[in-house]
């Protein structure tokens, strides 16, 4: 099994959102809902001369296999990326090994490529770096929130309405979103969720989209948003900050935190 976690550290504001939507709209599906991607041997070419580049005891790369395509968008940053399962035949071994690579299109004609695993000359294998298993640790579990591999899946379709609804709002690189019918039926929903969760809540005073994301993989389809909501305790003229993240397919919220009354703030559990 090949563990991955991306940090989108290839974010740039200049990125267009029409290539967010053309990206989307070049892959296929099939009538089970798999996703086929378009071939392109010119970038599988490009991989193997990076990879060939970076780890110099790699022999050759027999396979490259297309994994999933992400998006993240927030105020003032965009970026996207595809990821690739590749199999290596290292220098004096038999079994063939995985690793990943990220590719980051950009609106240039240079190509980015970047991967988070390293040689272990110990273990004789590849793993992921140190900083890479530290994020994994301490990100949100998409799994646990109703977001990740849930059975209603969204359509590519919906997708790329929804960036739509953010093209339309895009004023001087900065992304807002634009459909204020939509986000007070979302803000509502939020709200009803937030007294339901936090008996200790006695007001929401603001709602703030924070960000956005995609995942296109051939076994997963699905985005959703993130909201900042700040909100008044009872009994307190104090206010905190709680994360939402809001399923677009199932119209679901939810979050990963608690509040911590020793902290007195809202917090995930497993990062205290």
């Amino acid at each position: 099994m090949v563990l991955s976690n991306k940090s989108f550290s290839q974010e740039d504001p200049l990125i267009s959102l029409s290539s967010f939507i053309y990206n989307h709209s070049q892959f296929q599906e099939t009538g089970q809902g798999l996703i086929i991607p378009e071939l392109d041997i010119a970038l599988y070419r490009s991989i193997n001369f990076f990879l060939q580049e970076k780890f110099n005891n790699i022999e050759y790369i027999p396979n490259v296999i297309w994994e999933s395509y992400k998006t993240s968008l927030t105020p003032y940053t965009r970026s996207h990326y595809y990821t690739y399962t590749v199999r290596v035949k290292v220098k004096n071994q038999r079994q063939l090994l995985n690793l990943e690579v990220d590719y980051f299109p950009s609106n240039g004609s240079q190509q980015q490529f970047s991967t988070n695993y390293i040689w272990d000359g110990q273990a004789q294998t590849f793993r992921l770096d140190d900083a890479s298993l530290e994020r994994f640790k301490v990100r949100s579990d998409l799994i646990l929130l109703k977001i990740e591999n849930q059975e209603e899946k969204a359509t590519i379709d919906e997708i790329i309405n929804e960036i739509e609804i953010f093209q339309s709002g895009n004023n001087n690189n900065q992304i807002i979103y634009f459909d204020q019918r939509k986000q007070i039926q979302i803000n509502q929903i939020i709200s009803s969720f937030i007294l339901k969760s936090f008996p200790n809540v006695d007001f929401i005073m603001n709602i703030i989209w924070d960000s956005y994301f995609t995942s296109i993989s051939s076994y997963d389809k699905f985005h959703y948003h993130k909201f900042i909501a700040q909100v008044r305790l009872k009994n307190s003229n104090a206010y905190k900050y709680v994360d939402i993240f809001y399923n677009l397919k199932t119209k679901n919220p939810a979050t990963d935190q608690k509040w911590n009354a020793s902290r007195e703030i809202f917090a995930v559990e497993n990062n205290q």
